[in-house]
């Protein structure tokens, strides 16, 4: 092995080596700015020219550069979140850009609007996985249209009504929509959550 080789295989064990970490969502934060640029207009990453060091061959070195350098980083789950692979590790865009402007990994990161190819800075907040889940859509078997209601159809004698639910509150149930809607907002608030949670996809 050349001595290049030798520098290249130790870079990319030291990079590795900070990826797996405690916790694999990670990745040396000083590496990663060698790596990606982000553009705050659009909340796209991109990525840079890569130094030499990189690379075990002087091919391998020229090729990635022709094949990436300056472009776009695209690749998404089918959630539609963003997918940055390094290294053949995946790094999932949002938390690479809050890595990127704020010199630190987020602990779960929301995104405000509920959609999740929106990168832009002001889109996206640090949260707990509690504060997360307090800002979704409603399902997509929703029978109320409203998130946390359940409508109960007419069963015999017993008038349809909707029960109301709070994460894991049973609120009860209520025998009109209005009375069922305001007992979980009023509910919700009270427990902190996102103004936009219950959103429409």
């Amino acid at each position: 092995m050349t001595a290049s080789q030798h520098q290249s295989s130790a870079q990319l064990r030291q990079a590795n080596d900070g990826a797996a970490s405690g916790n694999k969502k990670h990745f040396d934060i000083p590496t990663l700015r060698e790596f990606l640029r982000y553009e705050p207009e659009t909340g796209s990453l991109f990525w840079l020219p890569r130094d030499r060091k990189w690379f075990a061959s002087d091919n391998h070195w020229s090729g990635w550069n022709k094949k990436h350098a300056g472009r776009q980083v695209t690749g998404t789950k089918n959630s539609g979140y963003l997918v940055c692979h390094i290294f053949r590790r995946p790094f999932q865009g949002h938390r690479v850009v809050w890595a990127l402007v704020h010199g630190e990994w987020p602990d779960e990161i929301d995104h405000i609007d509920g959609n999740p190819s929106n990168n832009r800075l002001e889109n996206l907040r640090n949260v707990s996985r509690i504060e997360n889940c307090r800002n979704r859509r409603i399902p997509t078997h929703n029978t109320s249209g409203h998130i946390g209601i359940e409508h109960l159809p007419k069963r015999g004698t017993t008038p349809e009504r909707w029960r109301v639910t709070v994460g894991r509150k049973r609120l009860g149930r209520y025998y009109s929509l209005e009375e069922a809607l305001s007992a979980r907002v009023k509910y919700a608030e009270n427990l902190g959550f996102h103004p936009n949670h219950g959103r429409r996809a």
